[in-house]
C-alpha cells in the first residue's frame, strides 16, 4: 500500500495535463462541505420554528404527486433513492400534529 508521501512524489512526475485531469478527479470524487454556520443557523431556525399544523383536505395530493414526478423525470430508481436517502438525513425528524 502507497502512503500520502508515495503518493506526492508520483504527483510530482506528473506533466501539467496530467495534474489537471487529477485535479478535476479529486474533485468529483470529494462532496462540497456544508457551511458550518449555514447549517447552525438553518438548525436553529427548525429547533424555533413551531411544528406545523396540517388540517385534513388541505394540500392537493395531485400538485404534489405531479411536483415530485417533476423532480425526478430522467432519475433512476437508484438516484431517486439516493435522492430520498439525502432529503432524509439533512432534515430532523419532526412531529406533525395532524388534525
Amino acid at each position: 500500500m502507497m502512503t500520502l508521501q508515495d503518493v506526492k512524489r508520483v504527483i510530482d512526475t506528473l506533466s501539467i495535463a496530467e495534474r489537471v485531469e487529477l485535479r478535476e478527479y479529486l474533485e468529483e470524487q470529494t462532496p462540497p462541505a456544508p457551511d458550518r454556520d449555514v447549517m447552525n443557523r438553518i438548525q436553529a431556525m427548525f429547533a424555533a420554528a413551531p411544528p406545523p399544523i396540517i388540517h385534513e383536505g388541505s394540500m392537493d395530493v395531485d400538485a404534489l404527486f405531479e411536483g415530485l414526478r417533476a423532480m425526478t423525470d430522467g432519475l433512476t430508481e437508484e438516484e431517486v433513492d439516493e435522492l430520498i436517502d439525502a432529503m432524509n438525513q439533512r432534515l430532523p425528524s419532526r412531529n406533525v400534529d395532524i388534525g
